[in-house]
This record gives structure tokens, C-alpha cells and sequence, in this order.
């Protein structure tokens, strides 16, 4: 019985067009976040590999309650020596950097 109002319901959406699929793309995609494609880029795969097997896979918890790490500090005095600053702060979204 509900399988039959599912499939009676998809029906309708494709007759109206408006049932959508997933699709998979080729070439450049402009919108997700690995637009420069460097989520397969060789030398970040390496990277993230030596990463794992220093630090490890868990995500820890907030910097101010035993989350901070050597490797937080490594990146942003990389990132501060990048940009010539005296030190950077990082943050885990956008969003929060705004708040």
C-alpha cells in the first residue's frame, strides 16, 4: 500500500518534471568546496597520510579544553609567516569567525 502512493507520487513528479536525479559531472565544478581539485592532488593525499600516521584520525574537542595540538600551532605560524604577520588564529568555519 505505501509502496504504491511512493510510486504513484514519483510518477507524478516525473510527468510534471519535477523529479530530480543525482548526476554524476565531468570536468570543473564550481560549486562544492574542492573547486581547485586539491581533495586528489597527489602531494596533499601524501601529506594527509604522514598526517595520519603523526597525529591521528579523531578530530579532537575545543582548542580551550584539550583539543589544542603542536599541529594547530604549526599551521597557523605557517599561515602568519605567509602573510608576514606576527601570528594568525584560525578558525574552523566562516561562521565562527564572524560571531
Amino acid at each position: 500500500m505505501i509502496d504504491r502512493r511512493i510510486h504513484a507520487k514519483l510518477q507524478d513528479l516525473e510527468q510534471r518534471h519535477l523529479y530530480r536525479k543525482l548526476q554524476l559531472g565531468a570536468g570543473v565544478s564550481f560549486v562544492d568546496n574542492d573547486y581547485l581539485g586539491l581533495a586528489t592532488h597527489p602531494r596533499l593525499l601524501e601529506a594527509g597520510k604522514r598526517a595520519l600516521d603523526l597525529y591521528g584520525a579523531g578530530s579532537k574537542g575545543s582548542r580551550l579544553l584539550g583539543g589544542h595540538s603542536r599541529l594547530f600551532e604549526k599551521v597557523e605560524e605557517t599561515v602568519a609567516e605567509f602573510f608576514g604577520a606576527p601570528a594568525a588564529l584560525l578558525f574552523s568555519t566562516g561562521y565562527l569567525a564572524n560571531m
